[in-house]
């Protein structure tokens, strides 16, 4: 399972743990940036982390080209890794049927 942000991780694995669904043994759980905190969970979640200055300095000139009236459609790639904690694991094998 993928969050959308390190927030949204923190509860999915609050609920998990009270649903009784072991992590990383029955869900894998990633968060989509990395706020520090991840790696203080149990277990330590994984996470992409991404240049958040950079994500935040490309909003910025975003919006302001936007508000300028520069309504244009653009892609950009920025440079991210996964950080590869204990709440990620290869999928279980299925039981023989």
């Amino acid at each position: 399972m993928l969050a959308y942000n390190s927030y949204l991780t923190l509860g999915v694995l609050h609920g998990l743990v009270a649903a009784n669904r072991r992590v990383p043994e029955d869900v894998s759980l990633a968060a989509a940036d990395h706020l520090s905190s991840l790696r203080s969970t149990t277990p330590p979640v994984s996470a992409l982390d991404v240049p958040v200055e950079e994500v935040g300095a490309l909003a910025v000139t975003r919006l302001i080209d936007l508000l300028a009236g520069h309504h244009v459609t653009v892609t950009s790639r920025l440079p991210s890794r996964p950080v590869l904690r204990a709440s990620t694991a290869p999928p279980a094998a299925s039981a023989p049927r």
